[in-house]
């Protein structure tokens, strides 16, 4: 799984990646009639610096499925932002109407 995340704090990515970690464990679990571990204890982070980095993740995320042979063209995966089902923020945050509620 390849996640693009913004967060003001570090203690805030790994929140949230324990919480997805642990609720897709139990569905791919319970779809699969099985149970244990289904992800690596352990996920990788690194920090974007600047809207280029930014993109270029976007864009590694987006050909993913693509790579792995999965689908022919990067809209055509279901869970993938890059075929519009899903919301993102990011033209907010590209054009600098980005705003965090604290």
């Amino acid at each position: 799984m390849h996640l693009v995340l913004f967060a003001q704090k570090q203690k805030e990515i790994s929140r949230y990646m324990q919480a997805l970690k642990r609720r897709s464990a139990r569905i791919i679990n319970f779809a699969r009639k099985s149970q244990g571990s289904v992800w690596l204890h352990r996920y990788f982070d690194r920090a974007l610096r600047s809207e280029r980095e930014l993109k270029n993740a976007i864009e590694y995320v987006h050909y993913n499925p693509v790579k792995a042979g999965m689908v022919s063209e990067p809209d055509g995966y279901p869970y993938s932002s890059a075929n519009g089902g899903w919301k993102t923020d990011l033209e907010e945050y590209l054009t600098g109407k980005f705003h965090v509620n604290l």
